[in-house]
């Protein structure tokens, strides 16, 4: 008879295999709704239930574009989105209007992850 963990014990062994701190992926449970990120490697102990953490849809890694010119700085970097063509643009907020302009015709976000998050989902519906 194996191990009540045996198969997480496998998966955590793979990850281990590709990241140093693989328990950063990894979370518990002692059998309740709420999952707490593990902090060190696992103890495995029977009473309790280990998960990896769940990876995130694409849908899920969303966050809505900047609406609102005030919401950039002043000579901050932003990025633009061109729904029609997936481009991404680097742009400096040098200019308010130029900037509000680019809200008009374009998606805009303050971080290039969002910006490349958006992206991957706009290609879902591009075929």
């Amino acid at each position: 008879m194996s191990h009540v963990h045996a198969d997480s014990m496998m998966k955590y062994a793979q990850d281990a295999a590709v990241h140093d701190s693989p328990w950063e992926n990894w979370q518990y449970s002692n059998g309740g709704s709420i999952w707490t990120n593990c902090a060190s490697h696992p103890k495995w102990d029977i009473g309790i239930e280990y998960r990896q953490i769940p990876k995130k849809t694409v849908f899920e890694q969303l966050v809505a574009p900047v609406t609102n010119a005030d919401d950039i700085n002043l000579y901050q970097p932003y990025f633009i989105v061109d729904v029609k063509t997936l481009y991404i643009d680097e742009r400096c907020n040098y200019n308010p209007n130029m900037l509000r302009n680019h809200m008009m015709d374009y998606h805009v976000y303050v971080d290039l992850e969002d910006a490349q998050n958006a992206v991957k989902f706009l290609k879902l519906f591009q075929k």
